[in-house]
């Protein structure tokens, strides 16, 4: 079991790695790789042909 300092310093590293997740997340969906671009159209290309 985690002593009450050491929770709170562990909630507090994992709260702080959360939001930073969010926040790549975020930026990832505004500025894709450009590989990721064209696989997705290729997926795209690929379901509108069937």
């Amino acid at each position: 079991m985690l002593q009450s300092g050491n929770k709170q310093a562990v909630d507090a590293y994992l709260k702080d790695w959360l939001e930073w997740g969010d926040l790549m997340r975020e930026e990832q969906s505004r500025n894709p790789n450009p590989v990721v671009e064209r696989l997705r159209k290729l997926k795209a290309e690929k379901l509108a042909a069937q």
